[in-house]
């Protein structure tokens, strides 16, 4: 995922956050309309800071993938004696 799918998510959320603000407020269109506006930029740029929050945290990879070493596999499982 990059950063163009968190983009996308976040201003979903933001426009689902301004449907719901226009069901519980009788506010005017236009007003409501900049609210709404304003929630889906503001949900874009909050999801984007964490998107790359992620990458610093995984030192500039994509944070989707395992940063861990492969696991060992053994040809023939041990068995355990006990």
């Amino acid at each position: 995922m990059n950063v163009k799918v968190w983009l996308g998510f976040g201003a979903l959320v933001g426009l689902i956050a301004g449907l719901l603000l226009d069901r519980l407020l009788e506010i005017p269109t236009t007003y409501m309309r900049l609210a709404q506006v304003a929630m889906v930029i503001c949900g874009a740029v909050v999801a984007a800071f964490i998107y790359e929050g992620a990458r610093a945290a995984t030192q500039g990879g994509e944070p989707n993938h395992s940063t861990d070493r492969p696991r060992r596999r053994w040809a023939i499982r041990p068995l355990r004696r006990g």
